[in-house]
This record gives structure tokens, C-alpha cells and sequence, in this order.
């Protein structure tokens, strides 16, 4: 059952809250030879199911070295913001690529370079904080990467070495909590030159100096903060509070601190998503899983450079979209394709661009080539000339797709038929549509050709019985061609995409006290089910009332049995 286990509040999007440019690297001396791309530290620290904390990203794309005497000044795309309230008080958090040594699979020591860091902040690039040393983590030590946690989520930071030795993958992530780990730092620590503690309430710009040693530096992720308009609401429930008693303000203070700055899942206002390429693609929540040479920002020419190639495992550039898609939504995809070169051998082979589940695609057992074992798909393929015509396909795959048929619909299988022969010509321009609509349920494509020529397609009409799919990612999809009789390689370039979809399942949250009760209200959707979670300790959380199916406009959930202390809570939406 898909679900965001999260909180589904903010009004503006957050998942571009990492490093947005460099301002300075100096690599010292002692670096890593070769691992000089400072660029390699904007954006996202790298994720997918490849990368877990047996498991470092390893490439040059991935990684910047800095050696003794060497730093790293990096802008960040949002303000780091300083929140007691934050989990664990952190307010951003510096990823690099140490690892667990595995013993039988199990935890037995961490391997990273031998480094002394120093970790600075600055509001405006002239004065520079230094975070106390006494308290500030090692940049590069713990915590290990995991690519499946989410890197604004910190790691308890009261977890040592010890305290994960003898774990498991499942026994780190446990541990863990749904992060993706890094050195989590707070901005309380900040001092002055005469190491005098400041009060700081933000910082621009962040300094890794690197004193003796070595160490590599994935991503900087700030902490998410409210969206101005939530703060608003924050004000006006906290004003009407103090009619409440003071144990009862300071309770709803901490719910409110932690409910919005928190990002279990993105939950931006996410009905339009829209990407020219014009500044770093990481710094907007786009991520790579898979083989990250395959796809490119061409920065001078404000596009993406992509490789589909089927001799490489599943790859894809990818985007989530604050909801899940099924297939009584309205949903549209719009992209510009240019290809410089695409060959395919024996029976062909696709390359593709649309909407799948991403945590299914990235399973080893996900395999497109099969056409039973590539669940939840929505997407536009074209496949080359090969032994067959060149044609495009429109595509929707199910939850439960279990076998495809080019010539026909299935149950569980639908698609538009191989179009009249249709090749996209190396380096001419085409534009792409497509547009999913509820009502009939069919899903529209239109292809225009160097801005002029309209070449027709062939819709993909679900049949009577269809069983619905999920999918809450957009992707263009490098799919390895294992058990397809055939294979594909093409280059080309992807630009001005635009996804519309319907807004997330959950806005306008707001949690305030009603008698001796808590109450969550909000807008929510039809054919969703909503759930009331709550947690005394941000690691265990409970569910406090029934799911209960969405509405169309507001709706309320409601804890009728609060804890006497402290408490969080999140909202989780998930599709029936």
C-alpha cells in the first residue's frame, strides 16, 4: 500500500535545500587525486538503493577531496535556519562516503580517512563562525550514507560506533530512523574568533576546512523550516494558546516546531513541476539512482545530457512528486527531446520517460525487458529501428502487471499499440505530451516534430477491470535490457519538462487543542485513507486513530487520549 508516512504541510517546496553553488575550493594538499570536481558538492548527496552505509558513493561525480590545510565554501540554495526544536537540535547535515566495515554482514568498525576537520558558518561570506570543535562531529566519520533514508532527516547523534557495531543493513537503518545518515551540526554552537559563544539565527554559506588528513564531501542538507504561511499559522494557534494552560502551550510550542520543520516525505505544493535546466537540477530534488555517468547538466547549454544504455543496470534521473498517482487522478508529462544518436540490436529495445514507483523500480527484480516483471508504469518508449520499424509506445503498466502484448490490451497491461512506424530523426527537435484523463481513462500523447509537424499516436485506453496502479515519481528511465531480446544505445538531450499532477493529499494542516483533546484538521482527497500518528521521542510512532477514508475539502482526525507530557505529530496519507 503506498503511503506517505510524513507530514504533508508545507506550501512551498523544500526538496531543493541543499548546496546550490561553490564559492571556494582550495583542495590542500593530501587530497584524492582525481576527486577535484567541487561541483560534485551541489545538490543531493547520492542516493538509491546502491548506496548503503556498507557502501559509499565511489565516484567523481559523487565526491569532492579535501586535504591538510584545504577547504570548501559552499552557498546554500535556502538559508540553514537555527530551531531548538529541529530533531536532535541539528540544523543541517554534512554527508562524505566512509562506510561500515562488514563482518558476516554484521557492523564491525567504520573505515574513512584519518582527518581533523573544522566546520565554519557565515550569514553573508565576510564573517565566518566556527562551530564549536568540543562538540561538532568529524566531517566524514559518522554517520555512513544510507540511500534509501532521507538526507534532511538527522541521525540521533547520541549513536557512536559502539552503539552500531554488531548491527545488520536492517539493524543500521532501524537505528537510523528513516535518515539518510551524515554529520549533523547546530548552529548553537556557533563561536566568534575569541571562541566566545554568538546567538545565530541563520547562515548562507557553509566551510569545511580540512586541518590535518583527508576527507571527501558528498552534500550539505539544511534542516527544512516552515513556509511563510505556515508560520503565520503557527502564530495565530500559538496566540490563541495562551488562553490554554502554560503546560499545555508548552506542548503545542513543540508540536508545531517539530511538525513543520519536519520532512519525512516532500510535500511540497507539488501540482506543477517544472525543470529548464537553467541551475543545478540536484538543487531542485532532482536524484540519480543507478549509473550517475549516464546522465549529464550541461550547465553552458541548460539541458540534460542523457545516455540510455541497456548494457548497464536500471538508471534513472528522477523526481517525486508529492503524491501518488492512480488512475482516478488527471496527470500530464511535457518534455523536449533531441537525440544525436539511437541504435538498437535484434529485437530492439526502448528508452523511456514518465511516471513509475520508484521504490519498486529500484529492486533488483525489476525488470522492463520482460514486459510481467515492471509493475506501475506510466510512460512514453520509443524504440529504435531494429529488426522491427521504429515506433514510439504509450504505456501504462498496473500494480499487479503480469504480461504485455504489443497488438492488444490485457487486464493488467494497457498501451496505445505500435503507432504507423515513427522514427525520431537524430538532431531534430520534438516535443512531447502526455496527458492521462480519469474521466475515460485514457492516456493521450501527441509528438510535434521541429516545432511544426504534428505526428499522430495512439492513445492507451484502460480496459473494463483495470486494476489501477500506483506511481509517485517521475523518471527518464535507462532500463538494462536483460531477458528482452534485444538492446538499445542512444545520446541525447532532455530539456523544459513540465509534470502536472493533483495536489498532495494532505494541505492546510493544523493541529490545536479541542477540550482535552488534540484534533488534526486539513483539506484532504477522495480514495486516500488518512491516519493520526503521534510520538513522545520522534523514534516509535503510534497510530491515535482510525484510517479513515479521505474527503474532498476538510477533515478532521482526533487524539482522544494524549500522553500528559511532550508530543509530535504527522499525518500519514496512503492510497487504499
Amino acid at each position: 500500500m503506498p503511503a506517505f508516512a510524513g507530514v504533508l504541510v508545507l506550501a512551498n517546496s523544500v526538496h531543493g535545500q541543499f548546496a546550490d553553488s561553490v564559492v571556494n575550493y582550495d583542495p590542500g594538499t593530501g587530497f584524492a587525486a582525481g576527486f577535484t570536481n567541487s561541483t560534485a558538492a551541489i545538490g543531493a548527496p547520492a542516493l538509491g538503493a546502491s548506496v548503503t552505509p556498507f557502501a559509499p558513493p565511489f565516484s567523481k561525480s559523487q565526491l569532492v577531496s579535501i586535504g591538510t590545510n584545504g577547504s570548501l565554501t559552499l552557498h546554500m540554495s535556502v538559508p540553514i535556519q537555527h530551531n531548538p526544536d529541529d530533531p536532535f537540535g541539528i540544523d543541517f547535515v554534512v554527508f562524505g562516503n566512509s562506510f561500515f566495515v562488514s563482518s558476516g554482514g554484521n557492523v564491525n568498525g567504520v573505515f574513512s580517512s584519518s582527518v581533523s576537520t573544522r566546520v565554519e558558518v557565515s550569514a553573508d561570506d565576510i564573517t565566518w563562525y566556527t562551530l564549536n570543535p568540543t562538540v561538532a562531529p568529524t566531517v566524514g566519520i559518522l554517520f555512513p550514507t544510507d540511500g534509501t533514508g532521507n538526507p534532511q532527516v538527522p541521525v540521533n547523534p547520541s549513536l557512536t560506533s559502539s552503539s552500531l557495531s554488531g548491527q545488520n543493513l536492517a539493524g543500521i537503518r532501524s537505528l537510523y530512523n528513516g535518515s539518510a545518515g551524515g554529520a549533523g551540526f547546530d548552529l548553537a554552537w556557533a563561536q566568534d574568533s575569541g571562541g566566545n559563544a554568538v546567538e545565530l539565527p541563520g547562515a548562507d554559506y557553509v566551510r569545511i576546512d580540512v586541518l590535518n588528513g583527508r576527507t571527501q564531501v558528498d552534500a550539505v542538507s539544511v534542516i527544512p523550516e516552515p513556509a511563510i504561511w505556515e508560520l503565520g499559522i503557527v502564530g495565530l494557534v500559538l496566540m490563541s494558546a495562551k488562553r490554554t494552560a502554560p503546560k499545555a502551550r508548552i506542548i503545542m510550542r513543540t508540536i508545531f516546531a517539530v511538525l513543520l520543520a519536519s520532512l519525512a516525505v516532500s510535500a511540497a505544493s507539488a501540482d506543477i513541476i517544472q525543470e529548464n535546466f537553467s541551475h543545478n537540477p540536484a538543487a531542485d530534488g532532482w536524484q540519480v539512482f543507478g549509473d550517475t555517468n549516464l546522465f549529464f547538466w550541461n550547465s553552458t547549454n541548460q539541458n540534460l545530457e542523457v545516455t540510455w544504455d541497456s548494457s548497464q543496470p536500471n538508471s534513472y534521473f528522477f523526481h517525486p512528486l508529492g503524491t501518488i498517482l492512480a488512475m482516478d487522478d488527471d496527470f500530464s508529462l511535457a518534455f523536449d527531446i533531441r537525440l544525436s544518436e539511437a541504435t538498437a540490436t535484434a529485437n530492439g529495445f526502448e528508452l523511456a520517460l514518465g511516471f513509475l514507483n520508484i521504490d519498486e523500480a529500484v529492486q533488483p527484480g525489476f525488470i522492463r525487458g520482460t514486459g510481467s516483471s515492471s509493475p506501475d508504469l506510466v510512460e512514453f518508449d520509443y524504440f529504435p529501428p531494429a529488426e522491427f520499424d521504429p515506433t514510439v509506445l504509450i504505456t501504462i503498466a498496473s500494480s499487479i502487471a503480469t504480461n504485455m502484448d504489443f497488438s492488444s490490451n490485457h487486464t493488467n497491461y494497457s498501451n496505445g499499440g505500435f503507432s504507423d512506424p515513427v522514427e525520431l530523426t537524430n538532431d531534430y527537435a520534438y516535443h512531447v505530451e502526455l496527458s492521462y484523463t480519469s474521466s475515460n481513462q485514457i492516456l493521450s500523447a501527441m509528438l510535434i516534430e521541429n516545432g511544426t509537424n504534428n505526428i499522430p499516436l495512439q492513445a492507451a485506453t484502460l480496459s473494463p477491470g483495470f486494476p489501477d496502479f500506483r506511481a509517485g515519481t517521475v523518471a527518464i528511465s535507462s532500463y538494462n535490457d536483460a531477458q528482452s531480446g534485444g538492446s538499445i544505445l542512444a545520446h541525447g538531450v532532455i530539456d523544459n519538462i513540465v509534470v502536472t499532477v493533483p495536489p498532495p493529499p494532505v494541505t492546510g494542516l493544523v493541529i490545536a487543542p479541542n477540550g482535552t483533546n488534540w484534533q488534526a484538521s486539513f483539506t484532504g482527497r477522495t480514495n486516500w485513507l488518512y491516519t493520526l500518528q503521534r510520538t513522545v521521542d520522534l523514534l516509535t510512532w503510534t497510530s491515535v486513530s482510525p484510517a479513515t477514508p479521505g474527503l474532498k475539502g476538510a477533515q478532521s482526525l482526533v487524539d482522544t487520549n494524549p500522553p500528559p507530557g511532550n508530543a509530535f505529530y504527522r499525518v500519514r496519507a496512503a492510497r487504499p
